[in-house]
């Protein structure tokens, strides 16, 4: 009887052996797969702030190069304008000289037809 029971006792401590390397072995992988969980979840976390990285340099890149063709557009506008100005003024000037011209012509026909009905005058 006492062999059984040593026996039985053996068996029992032979299964609280298995059940406790069982338990560790489980405890392992669990902390292994936490470990895994951690490192794919910062490897994550990395991957996304690069592409957010990356995403913010390409806008950036993006508003530069539009701010630089609006400048350019505008730069391009101004010297049309520019131009325009130019170009009204030169009509302007041109338009004032024929109408000074026109008034000088008038003047020297009004002198001429006094200076004729003058000397008519003076015949009769």
């Amino acid at each position: 009887h006492a062999a059984l029971l040593e026996a039985e006792r053996s068996a029992q401590d032979a299964l609280s052996s298995s059940h406790a390397a069982e338990r560790d072995a489980l405890a392992t992988q669990h902390a292994a797969l936490l470990d895994a969980e951690r490192s794919a979840r910062d490897e994550l976390s990395t991957r996304h702030a690069e592409a957010l990285d990356d995403a913010r340099a390409q806008r950036d890149e993006h508003v530069d190069a539009l701010g630089r063709r609006h400048a350019a557009a505008l730069e391009g506008a101004d010297a049309a304008r520019i131009e325009a100005v130019d170009a009204l003024e030169r009509r302007h000037a041109a338009a004032l000289e024929a109408v000074h011209a026109d008034a000088e012509d008038l003047r020297r026909r009004h002198a001429a037809e006094l200076a004729s009905s003058s000397e008519l005058l003076t015949l009769e």
